[in-house]
């Protein structure tokens, strides 16, 4: 029997810096305020990082969280059934990422409703 995975919102950017404002809100330790617009900076930041370590080659490793690793889907070439005119597709690099540690149990927890 198949498994299916329904996913029933997304959390976007805007919403991912409303979270972490509203927790960081409730903290009185914190000495200077902590605008949307410091979060947002601070998130961007954070990925342009990933995205330029994992450029060059480097793996980015986020203990019991995941690994982010530059992988590269090999290019090849084929024939049109049709018109019989051949195409090529070049090779491409993507970002894999594999989640790793504690969050694999903490997904695979059930969930408390």
């Amino acid at each position: 029997m198949l498994r299916t995975f329904v996913c029933k919102e997304s959390l976007t950017k805007t919403g991912l810096i409303n979270r972490i404002y509203s927790q960081l809100e409730d903290q009185e330790k914190i000495e200077k305020k902590v605008t949307k617009k410091t979060i947002s900076d601070m998130l961007d930041l954070s990925l342009n990082e990933i995205v330029e370590e994992v450029k060059n080659g480097n793996r980015v490793v986020f203990n019991d969280f995941g690994v982010f690793q530059l992988k590269s889907r090999k290019g090849f070439t084929f024939k049109s059934g049709l018109s019989q005119e051949e195409y090529i597709v070049p090779t491409k690099n993507y970002i894999k990422f594999n989640i790793k540690g504690k969050t694999i149990t903490d997904i695979n927890q059930p969930k408390d409703e």
